[in-house]
């Protein structure tokens, strides 16, 4: 079995070094309790969301963290679902993540990796008494936000025994990896058919969704802005010579290495500089050159402090039917700091496309880059930062708040 596995978009650990020291490290009875009378106020207002992600919290921050801290900053109590199901002690686990939110683990008959098995109704029933106990203790009210179709089942399930509504967050063309089993096909289709709200985060999800429903809203990635918009001052790879191409992110499959090797090549004068894991991606040809260096993983805090550094930022993807239909987060926080971008050709970039550089072939893709270096625009700075400014979380998050009012969402039964 591979160590890191290439589902869902994201370069995930199938079962990471730390969560493997974990399976045998259990929250004691008095530390349950007291989570538990931490997260369960006097007087509770608003309704509870559950979120049943695609990815761990503490994994990288992006668009899961970024909705669930605005449901938090709102008044809401949030339970953020853990990916790694197993068996416990107790029927569950809580901690407290930040102001609001919670990390919930539910008790599991056995191991189970959501991107790779499948609940059958023994395990949906067995978990669910797990999540009974969760629901009374902490006197839940909810709705319910789904990130993977893994979780379908267990979602309409605890639907229809408690009311809790869902909302269906398909922020991926899940279908589209070559190693998506075909249960996880048919449980999107499940919630597709069976949510409450569908949203939906690039123009493509948007047309599959509509095969399914009429209870849809486009809802694409957007930025902090003022994370990104400030520059810190820092001098963090001052060591390197100018100008410096930069990227950060996922460094994975769709990550066109080919490509980068052609313009690492084309420009020796160039210093390309690459954040993020490189599971999943074969670099070694582009560690040999002295131009290109491969800094890893970085905290999103301190990401501002690399962008402000870059002369140009690059989204070098392969065109393949999973780009299609992905809306990058990247290109909102890259322009949030008027910087400008050459990206490959993307058809959710298209309405960006005085703002950026869309190339459609390698050789574009370096003359862009040459352009991006030499631009001297003040005014197509300006109207990035803009843009940005106006496709932020809060804006997004407002949005979707504004369709849950029939959920009554400001009353706690």
């Amino acid at each position: 079995m591979h160590k890191y596995d290439k589902t869902i978009g994201k370069i995930l650990p199938l079962r990471p070094k730390k969560f493997l020291r974990s399976t045998t490290q259990y929250q004691s009875d008095n530390d349950l309790e007291h989570a538990v009378a931490k997260a369960t106020p006097h007087k509770l207002e608003k309704k509870d969301i559950l979120c049943f992600p695609i990815i761990n919290w503490d994994f990288r921050y992006q668009r899961p963290q970024h909705l669930m801290s605005r449901f938090a900053k709102a008044g809401h109590r949030v339970f953020y679902f853990t990916v790694n199901l197993r068996t416990l002690q107790n029927s569950y686990e809580i901690k407290q993540i930040q102001e609001n939110i919670y990390q919930v683990e539910l008790n599991s008959p056995e191991f189970f990796d959501i991107y790779k098995d499948v609940l059958k109704p023994k395990h949906v029933d067995a978990i669910l008494e797990s999540f009974d106990k969760f629901k009374n203790d902490l006197n839940i009210d909810a709705i319910q936000h789904v990130q993977f179709p893994f979780w379908a089942d267990m979602s309409i399930a605890i639907k229809k025994n408690y009311d809790f509504k869902i909302i269906f967050d398909c922020l991926d063309d899940f279908v589209a990896f070559d190693n998506v089993i075909d249960e996880r096909i048919k449980e999107e289709e499940i919630l597709f058919s069976n949510s409450d709200l569908i949203t939906v985060s690039s123009s493509y999800l948007m047309q599959k969704a509509m095969k399914f429903t009429n209870n849809y809203i486009f809802l694409p990635n957007a930025c902090e802005f003022d994370h990104f918009n400030k520059n810190p001052d820092s001098s963090i790879i001052s060591k390197f010579k100018k100008p410096i191409i930069g990227y950060f992110g996922s460094i994975a499959d769709w990550f066109d290495t080919e490509l980068l090797e052609y313009v690492a090549t084309k420009c020796p004068d160039y210093t390309f500089v690459m954040i993020g894991h490189t599971f999943g991606s074969d670099i070694r040809k582009l560690k040999e050159f002295k131009n290109v260096h491969f800094l890893g993983e970085r905290p999103y805090s301190e990401l501002p402090k690399y962008l402000h550094s870059f002369d140009v930022c690059l989204i070098p993807f392969r065109k393949t039917p999973l780009i299609h239909a992905t809306h990058p987060i990247k290109i909102y926080e890259y322009m949030a700091a008027g910087k400008p971008v050459v990206a490959t050709d993307m058809p959710e970039l298209y309405p960006m496309s005085k703002l950026c550089y869309i190339s459609t072939t390698k050789e574009d893709y370096f003359e862009n880059i040459k352009k991006a270096v030499n631009e001297n625009n003040p005014d197509l700075q300006k109207k990035r930062m803009e843009f940005a400014s106006k496709n932020t979380w809060y804006n997004r998050f407002e949005k979707l708040y504004a369709k849950l009012e029939p959920f009554d969402m400001d009353h706690h039964n």
